[in-house]
């Protein structure tokens, strides 16, 4: 646990949560400090809970639809990779601005107030339909990526049923119609 600071009682004497920076703990994993204060009678700051919070257990608990081609991550304020279903690669350091959105797009989401999705070449090379989601009361985002080819389909398939579906009506239409030129006839 880091030392008491300025930052930490200011936070917590304004009735909020503080959340330290990401840090490399004893064990080589990002980790951050979590602070939860408690007030007496007057609402005095009297005291606080820490705990220091491991970002590798956070992520690895975190289970999405379509697990196995998905990705999800987590980047700090400096744009970097603190946390990752595949650890190596923050242990690796791995530069993911590939898959961080314009500042200009990023504003645009900010004034919808909506994660912002969009399709792109991911850091991996491979293109991916992601959302890039800010942690509201940190300068932290959540990324979700998922290969074009996955996202989409659902829509392929739709898209195929209605293709075979038009070709089917069409064909029964035309037979019908034959059916009863030739009879008339």
């Amino acid at each position: 646990i880091p030392e008491t600071s300025a930052d930490l009682i200011d936070t917590l004497r304004s009735h909020d949560i503080y959340m330290g920076s990401v840090y490399i703990d004893e064990w080589n994993q990002p980790a951050f400090d979590l602070a939860i204060p408690f007030f007496d009678q007057t609402h005095s700051l009297a005291g606080w809970i820490i705990a220091e919070i491991s970002l590798r257990s956070i992520v690895e608990r975190i289970s999405l639809a379509g697990e196995k081609e998905a990705c999800i991550f987590l980047i700090d304020e400096q744009a970097r990779l603190i946390g990752h279903k595949d650890y190596s690669q923050v242990l690796r350091h791995q530069d993911v601005q590939k898959s961080l959105p314009s500042p200009e797009a990023l504003q645009a989401g900010a004034d919808e107030g909506f994660p912002l999705v969009r399709s792109y070449r991911s850091y991996t090379g491979e293109n991916v339909v992601g959302s890039y989601v800010p942690i509201k009361g940190t300068a932290w985002a959540v990324i979700v990526e998922e290969p074009e080819w996955y996202a989409f389909a659902s829509f392929d398939k739709l898209r195929t049923v209605f293709q075979l579906s038009t070709l089917g009506l069409i064909l029964a239409v035309l037979g019908i119609g034959l059916f009863f030129g030739l009879s008339f006839s």
